[in-house]
């Protein structure tokens, strides 16, 4: 009597009430917790025990190097190299380190 007929992607079953109502308790205690994690800041979800992933387009431009130290790539040497002479060009080849706020954005948000 206590028995309904579920069906789902394909799959036809019985599901008894009581594990109905536990199945909605579950999923409303994951919908709160995400919600919970949304609205906090990186760091108080990083002490919650969750794994961040870090962005996409950072991982190809920025590497992590020595102690809190970002590492990039120069623009202006993809084009118009007709106008700059050969050592500029061997200038703008070399990566250099990200400095001020923007290192600070990128190691905290970006590269957890």
């Amino acid at each position: 009597k206590d028995f309904r007929l579920a069906s789902g992607i394909g799959i036809d079953c019985f599901i008894r009430k009581q594990d109905e109502n536990e199945m909605n308790s579950i999923f409303s205690s994951l919908v709160s917790a995400t919600r919970t994690a949304a609205s906090c800041s990186l760091q108080c979800v990083r002490n919650m025990g969750y794994k961040l992933k870090s962005h996409s387009g950072a991982k190809k431009r920025f590497k992590k190097v020595g102690n809190d130290e970002v590492k990039r790539l120069q623009a202006g040497k993809r084009h118009k190299a007709q106008s700059k002479n050969g050592r500029k060009i061997g200038q703008l080849g070399l990566p250099v380190l990200l400095e001020g706020a923007f290192r600070r954005k990128v190691l905290k948000n970006m590269i957890p």
